[in-house]
């Protein structure tokens, strides 16, 4: 054996394990972020809670999402359910949720790092330099959105992974157009689709790549016999068609229990899939809807990823390096039929795109690195200072995720002993300081001043990143304004550094990290204040 080629290889093992340690430690720190709480909901939004992984096999189907990683979630669950309910844990209720909440989490953790896994040995294959490979598992590793819900018991981490699973078996189909790979490229398609609906925008121009790229293939084998035509009945594609809907099927459970996945289907395809759309469809909307697009990609992987991935693009077309280039149909496709049709999104919605340029950015960053001379040690820097700053990006999340807002003010709250002392008014009882008195907002805004006076709270505890309309948004101004009796005390906001993950004007889960806390004090009796006053009129009419 060659030592020069042992070592190196020994340095490209080292090299994806200090990767994957890495990503490990940016997904699961701080894992335990904002728990345990007084309810099953938590401050990340829509996060599932454990209950609803208790569904029996005929009701999984009644809420917004498929049934795949609801299945995995009640696999991972139940050996804490069986040993508590056998006595030996001992958890009360509070206990066992947290317990089930930190488990969930784990199994979010364990996907992520598998998909920087994934895209790591997906590199290999498309690279020659497993340097470029490590470069685009750290891109994939640094994605902001994706190490939020690394450690969230959401949808985001399991499709990824799985999607990125997909797409290991794409590439090996257009390398080597085994059946095997044809099987498990189906396969994993239908689980992406089948634990987040939305992934099926994902494939649907996908089948052209493979049929023109079989096509291609069994020519280059000199099979006198193929045509375009013919290689659609081709087996392979056949039987990999086959897997998906079988296995689609089987998730779904569409023998036994077809009417929950029509009312599943009812569900996505009615309210669900219409909130408030941002966008109109037209020429200036989509337009609109397109740059929005580009900075939530910017904010996803910070602008100096998203130029690299421009840039690796832009190489690939001059270097013909079409399997690269076949990547593009995923986000093609996913823009197309999902994004364009709903005219809306958020940033969630641009994780699998950003596993896709990763691979770009990595393309051009190692092209970078590969020069010589003066203009190679440049570029070297360079590369290191674009890495750096993308590390910095989840590390500031990370920082807000640990020492978010709440922590002090639930730890100022503890110091007030007089009962009810402390109210905590909002819309969302779960993105407010945990273990105090909640009223919501609306039955506030309601009653006005009568509610306050009745219930004669020294200290009034209130986030102002919550999005108000409305009365409540007339009353929030008039009681932060100084107008109902109190006046501001503190407003709390942990801030990084460096702070490198501004959110104004984004539609992302993030705003729940780390919110504005303001905090009001009574700044005398009732008396003073004129119930009859323009202010409180006016929250009243509102």
């Amino acid at each position: 054996m060659n030592p020069q080629v042992s070592i190196a290889g020994r340095g490209t093992r080292l090299g994806i394990l200090v990767v994957l340690l890495l990503s490990l430690s940016l997904n699961a720190i701080p894992l335990w972020w904002g728990l345990p709480t007084t309810g099953a909901r938590t401050w990340a939004f829509d996060e599932i809670p454990p209950k609803n992984t208790g569904l029996d096999l005929k009701s999984r189907h009644r809420g917004r999402y498929p049934p795949l990683h609801y299945a995995s979630l009640r696999v991972v669950y139940w050996p804490v359910r069986h040993l508590n309910r056998a006595g030996v844990l001992g958890l009360g209720v509070v206990q066992l949720r947290t317990t089930l909440q930190i488990v969930g989490r784990m199994l979010s953790v364990l996907l992520a790092t598998l998909t920087i896994y994934l895209v790591y040995r997906i590199g290999r294959l498309l690279f020659d330099r497993p340097r470029t490979a490590l470069l685009a598992a750290l891109s994939a590793a640094f994605v902001v959105p994706f190490v939020f819900f690394a450690k969230t018991i959401n949808l985001e981490a399991p499709y990824v992974f799985w999607f990125t699973l997909s797409l290991l078996f794409f590439v090996r189909i257009q390398q080597q157009h085994r059946t095997l790979d044809y099987l498990a490229f189906g396969a994993a398609m239908a689980c992406a689709v089948g634990t987040k609906d939305q992934a099926f925008a994902l494939y649907v121009l996908c089948p052209l790549v493979l049929v023109v790229d079989l096509y291609r293939h069994k020519r280059a084998q000199q099979e006198s016999r193929s045509s375009l035509v013919g290689t659609l009945f081709d087996p392979r594609l056949i039987g990999g068609a086959l897997v998906a809907a079988v296995l689609f099927a089987l998730i779904h459970d569409l023998v036994s229990d077809w009417e929950s996945f029509v009312r599943h289907l009812h569900i996505i395809t009615g309210k669900a899939s219409q909130p408030s759309r941002m966008f109109d469809h037209t020429f200036r909307g989509h337009t609109e809807m397109l740059l929005l697009a580009v900075r939530h990609l910017a904010f996803s992987m910070g602008w100096p990823l998203v130029l690299a991935a421009i840039a690796g693009v832009v190489l690939a077309v001059r270097e013909r390096r079409n399997q690269l280039l076949s990547l593009l149909v995923f986000p093609v496709s996913y823009y197309l039929f999902f994004i364009a049709m709903i005219l809306y999104h958020r940033v969630r919605y641009f994780l699998p795109f950003c596993i896709v340029l990763a691979f770009f950015a990595a393309h051009a960053l190692g092209y970078l690195i590969e020069q010589s001379g003066r203009r190679g040690r440049l570029a070297r820097v360079a590369v290191t200072a674009i890495l750096v700053f993308t590390f910095l990006r989840p590390l500031s999340l990370n920082q807000e995720m640990l020492f978010d807002s709440r922590y002090r003010v639930e730890a100022w709250a503890e110091g007030q002993q007089s009962e009810n002392r402390v109210v905590v008014i909002g819309t969302h009882k779960p993105r407010l300081p945990r273990g105090l008195s909640f009223r919501s907002l609306r039955k506030v805004a309601a009653d006005g001043i009568t509610y306050l006076r009745y219930q004669n709270a020294d200290f009034v505890v209130v986030n102002e990143a919550e999005a108000f309309e409305g009365r409540k948004k007339v009353f929030m101004e008039a009681l932060i304004g100084g107008d109902l009796n109190y006046q501001v005390l503190f407003r709390e906001r942990f801030e990084p550094w460096p702070f490198l993950l501004e959110r104004a004007g984004l539609a992302t889960n993030l705003v729940t990290v780390n919110p504005t806390i303001t905090v009001l004090e009574k700044v005398g009796d009732w008396d003073h204040l004129q119930t009859e006053s323009t202010v409180i009129d006016s929250v009243r009419r509102d």
